[in-house]
């Protein structure tokens, strides 16, 4: 069965949708739990932040209003930040993450950053590959989130190339 989504910019209402598609990922994981006392502000007006930090992030829903996928960036000290990049697992394997982040870079290399990075869980080895296959390097920095699921991320990042003028 084929599912066709329309991307779109996200609204402060699509909260509940982001936070239902991050729930269903993490239960893929053994001790990946979610709590959004733990969680940056967000995903409680996901719009309205992603705005005020200077970012963008757009959500995949089906016809029927389902989000079936997420995917930002805002920007940082270093230049941009890969953010809330999720895919229903229905859904992967077909381009929708590589969809998201494509979209996430052009938007960031049209606003003149040269560099995207991005903090993955260590338990998503399905993600590093695929952030891998896209170009991303890890740099070998962690970070641990003391968050009720233990959880150490990995830091990994890419050049973004300059736009010809």
């Amino acid at each position: 069965m084929t599912t066709t989504l329309t991307f779109r910019p996200a609204r402060d209402s699509d909260a509940p949708g982001i936070l239902h598609l991050i729930a269903k990922c993490f239960a893929e994981y053994e001790n990946c739990l979610i709590d959004p006392r733990f969680w940056d502000a967000d995903l409680f007006a996901v719009a309205t932040e992603f705005a005020a930090k200077g970012g963008e992030i757009w959500v995949g829903e089906t016809a029927d209003g389902r989000l079936l996928a997420s995917g930002g960036y805002a920007p940082t000290d270093a230049g941009a930040e890969l953010k809330r990049v999720y895919v229903d697992s229905s859904l992967r394997g077909q381009g929708v993450a590589r969809l998201l982040v494509s979209r996430a870079e052009e938007a960031a290399r049209q606003r003149g950053f040269g560099m995207m990075e991005l903090w993955t869980d260590t338990r998503f080895t399905t993600a590093h590959v695929a952030y891998q296959r896209l170009g991303y390097v890890m740099s070998g920095a962690t970070r641990k989130l003391g968050d009720p699921s233990d959880t150490t991320e990995f830091h990994m990042a890419k050049p973004l190339q300059a736009i010809a003028a």
